[in-house]
This record gives structure tokens, sequence and C-alpha cells, in this order.
């Protein structure tokens, strides 16, 4: 869901997507190995120490790609032949906001990924924007009707 959380924040013009990478335990590195980025010959993944608010919020994954020299970049995990069969592509269809209100509701938001006072900022100012637009989007139920044509009487 947190993968999910950040396809949609930072959505633009285009879908969405969410890649979803099937690791063997061939390319996952373990913390005792010490890899130079440069020197490997297949893209990896390890499992980064908890050192930071943020990453043990987030509990992700970071991936080291394979670097080809003559061309000096690195191969995205998509464009990686000998990869490509672990991965599964997921096009997140519909609007941004109502995904991120569902996830909202599932506890992921920014401020629970951004456990600092900047992710709390920002948090709080995306709450006024969600508040309003469910308001103009959600019908009053009855009940509330009801209330409302009691108390202006």
């Amino acid at each position: 869901m947190v993968a999910l959380y950040f396809a949609l924040a930072e959505a633009d013009s285009s879908q969405p997507v969410v890649w979803i990478a099937m690791t063997t335990p061939s390319h996952i590195l373990t913390p005792l190995e010490d890899a130079d980025p440069f020197d490997l010959k297949r893209t990896t993944f390890f499992r980064p120490n908890l050192i930071s608010p943020r990453i043990i919020a987030q509990d992700g994954w970071f991936s080291m790609h394979k670097y080809v020299a003559r061309n000096d970049s690195f191969i995205p995990l998509e464009k990686n032949k000998s990869f490509r069969q672990y991965l599964t592509k997921i096009t997140i269809h519909g609007k941004p906001l109502e995904h991120l209100a569902q996830l909202h509701l599932c506890g992921v938001h920014r401020a629970a990924l951004f456990p600092d006072l900047d992710g709390v900022a920002k948090y709080i100012n995306w709450r006024c924007v969600i508040d309003n637009w469910i308001h103009i989007r959600m019908p009053q139920r009855r009940s509330e009707k009801k209330k409302e044509s009691r108390t202006s009487d």
C-alpha cells in the first residue's frame, strides 16, 4: 500500500503504475556483504538499516541496478532482460484523489509515512483539501437534512 500511495501522490497527467518485484533469494543482498553498486553484475535488492523514522514508517526496500559502463547508465527493472519475468505492472485507474482518500482510511497517508514536522504539516494541508472534497462530493444523509431543517425553523 505504501508503493500505491507514492504512485498516486506523485501522479501527474499520466496513469499511475505500481511495479511488483517477485524476488528470489539470489536477488537479495545480505547485510554482511559490502557491495559497491558500480561493481554489481546484476540487479539486487536490500533492506536498509532502520536508522530513520521515515525508513521505519515506509518499511521499504531499495534496489541497486545493474550498471553498464559503456552507456554510463543503470538499467531500469522493466528494461532488464533477465529481470522482466519477475515483474508485474499494475496500472491504477480512476482519480488519484479518490484512491488516496481510501488509503487514508487504511492509515496510509503522508503523516504516517513521513513522521516529521514537514510530513505532518503537509498532511494537515492535504486533510483540508480532502475534507472539502468529501463534503462537496458526498450527499447529506436524510437524518442530517432533517436536523438542518429543524434548526433553521
